[in-house]
């Protein structure tokens, strides 16, 4: 856009910026960026430094794919447990398991700290939503966890051991997903066995209930309400 001023920004100029954005980024991180430019009017609007009015207001988010969403069935957790038992990196096998026990997200198992896990209870400080939540977890994985004090894990615990492991057991995973896929994995299981979602919504910390419906399709009984509950079901 050229960095222009605030009273010359309009939609023209916003929907140029987005057409050679798209060029080279995908329509949701446009849509990411239209949500940024759009939060920070309204937050000049509410803080009574602008008066114009939010200049993006009424632009539609773009229209984008859903990216497949990918879980591993039990299998394919066995065979991926047993490639990380045999590596060099123990660490990276005991964050799996925690990311698979609790539905977090890898940097938040590898950012624990020993003050976060006390009696079976694993509290989730460095989130995406900057909002500790707190899971159980069993004790048998309770008493994996490094005997350290501080922080759990070593800044080389990042997930390129995972990656390979996935290699390793010639698991396929749809594009862009890598350690993400045992968040999902979690979330998936959970409904498949009967979870409910907003058990699972304060399970994975998040914000709208929204979020946590695209995992309703898991739901063994997510469409038997319709025959059970619609207004002819009571008509003989």
């Amino acid at each position: 856009m050229g960095n222009p001023l605030a009273n010359k920004f309009d939609k023209t100029m916003f929907a140029a910026y987005r057409k050679l954005r798209l060029e080279k980024v995908s329509p949701k991180t446009v849509n990411n960026e239209q949500t940024y430019v759009r939060a920070l009017f309204n937050e000049l609007t509410r803080l009574g430094e602008w008066t114009k009015g939010n200049p993006i207001e009424g632009v539609r988010m773009l229209k984008h794919k859903q990216s497949e969403m990918g879980f591993l069935q039990p299998e394919q957790m066995t065979s991926l447990l047993e490639t990380l038992e045999n590596s060099h990196n123990k660490d990276a096998l005991i964050i799996t398991k925690i990311c698979l026990s609790t539905g977090c997200r890898w940097g938040e198992a590898a950012n624990l700290r020993s003050e976060h896990v006390v009696k079976n209870i694993v509290t989730f400080v460095s989130t995406k939503g900057n909002k500790p939540r707190s899971v159980p977890i069993s004790p048998a994985l309770s008493n994996t966890m490094p005997k350290r004090t501080g922080k759990l894990f070593p800044k080389s615990c990042n997930d390129s051991t995972f990656r390979t492991a996935i290699k390793n057991a010639k698991i396929k995973l749809p594009a862009g997903q890598m350690t993400h896929v045992l968040r999902h994995t979690f979330a998936s299981h959970v409904m498949i066995n009967g979870g409910i979602f907003l058990v699972l919504q304060r399970i994975l910390g998040h914000a709208s209930i929204v979020d946590t419906m695209k995992y309703s399709h898991f739901a063994p009984d997510h469409l038997e309400d319709a025959v059970r509950l619609n207004p002819l079901a009571g008509i003989n």
